[in-house]
């Protein structure tokens, strides 16, 4: 059997799954008294080191886990006589390849893998958001009779869209409540009746609503008196430059928020270097939130007079409870090893979240996400649908 997977992360994921049932194949027949051999499983991708690719040259295996680009690239190589026994191809994901030049290259190199075997081999492709099916199923079956498998299933979706601020063209923009307005005082003028009167000229640059009535722009205003004869004088609350000029610090704080609420959190980006900009940010306040809270432990808790300063002392930067690292990045530009090490540590617990690109997007069972997170649009439909149904799996 032959798997073609269009991501190496799935090749993997699908690879590791094998294993649990090919061992209760080996038991069952165990149990029935039937011989059976040990089924072999081998992957093929760019990741594959030499020794395996020798390894599978030589022997061959019962199931090869491959990619499109592999798969060609194994055709043009002394290895394509290890395919000769190959009776199913499986196509997963065929959504992602179907309609797009990827696909193009990969139909031909299933016809040229069928010229090479005494029989065509069965294909079956694999999606769960396949749309349409029927073009789909042309492009699977190159003109040979298909049969559709499409059982009518529904699924409850928790979906929304937020934007993290009141208004995109002042991302900084604090509304004003009545408890920050002070009451009107005889040793000003009313801050709405008189907002364009001399004596509020010079403080700030008005706001007119549709009402017409006109208010202080954000972080300006007058300064007035304290009613109780004090020195403390009010104004409104100030602003961050940098946040009044982007939305993205409130993005990276809302992620933040809602990673934090989570147990197991994928959070998607449609480019490697938004992924990793953005895992950067998200560490960095997860890190002064930490150090915030662990400094007013401190100032909370006296000093352990049982240990020696030094002791105490170096203490002082440890957090009590919190992930010392919030999110990872997860992208193709990212090692084989370290892909692995990011996966397992998601699946079990022990990293809150993952900030990843298409690289996690496709079938890959990572599983008790909590909640996804997708960061701008989606690149289509499909890929958001994809995306989305990587939290809430269920049996």
């Amino acid at each position: 059997m032959l798997y073609v997977s269009p991501l190496k992360a799935l090749a993997v994921d699908v690879e590791r799954n094998l294993r649990s049932p090919l061992v209760g194949i080996r038991h069952a027949a165990h149990r029935l008294g039937r011989p059976v051999d040990d089924l072999s499983v081998a992957i093929r991708s760019g990741d594959t080191p030499a020794a395996e690719r020798r390894a599978f040259a030589k022997h061959g295996a019962d199931v090869l886990i491959t990619t499109p680009e592999s798969l060609f690239l194994l055709l043009t190589s002394a290895a394509r006589s290890a395919l000769a026994g190959v009776e199913t191809v499986i196509i997963d994901e065929v959504h992602a390849v179907a309609g797009t030049k990827r696909g193009a290259h990969l139909a031909v190199t299933l016809d040229r893998l069928d010229h090479q075997l005494a029989q065509p081999a069965q294909r079956i492709g694999l999606s769960a958001t396949v749309r349409p099916v029927e073009e789909v199923g042309r492009y699977l079956a190159g003109g040979r009779p298909v049969t559709t498998v499409q059982p009518p299933s529904e699924k409850l979706w928790d979906l929304s869209v937020n934007v993290p601020v009141a208004d995109m063209t002042d991302p900084g923009f604090v509304e004003h409540t009545e408890d920050q307005v002070p009451p009107a005082s005889p040793l000003a003028p009313d801050p709405v009746t008189a907002g364009s009167s001399s004596a509020t000229k010079g403080l700030g640059d008005t706001r007119t609503d549709e009402d017409g009535d006109d208010g202080f722009a954000t972080g300006t205003g007058p300064v007035l008196p304290d009613l109780d004869g004090g020195e403390d004088f009010w104004s409104p609350p100030p602003t961050d430059p940098t946040e009044r000029a982007s939305i993205w610090p409130h993005v990276e704080r809302t992620v933040v928020d809602l990673v934090a609420d989570q147990t197991s959190t994928l959070v998607f980006a449609n480019s490697r270097r938004l992924a990793e900009r953005l895992t950067s940010r998200l560490n960095e306040i997860w890190a002064d939130r930490t150090d915030a809270e662990d400094s007013d432990s401190q100032n909370q808790t006296p000093p352990d007079q049982g240990h020696p300063p030094a002791q105490v002392m170096a203490q002082s930067g440890t957090s009590h409870g919190a992930a010392p690292v919030l999110a990872r990045a997860h992208h193709g530009s990212v090692s084989k090893e370290h892909r692995a090490e990011i996966e397992d540590a998601l699946k079990s617990g022990r990293l809150p979240a993952v900030v990843a690109t298409s690289s996690l997007e496709l079938g890959i069972d990572m599983g008790a996400v909590d909640l996804v997170v997708q960061i701008e649009s989606p690149p289509s439909v499909a890929s958001g649908l994809q995306r989305v149904g990587r939290a809430g799996h269920q049996v």
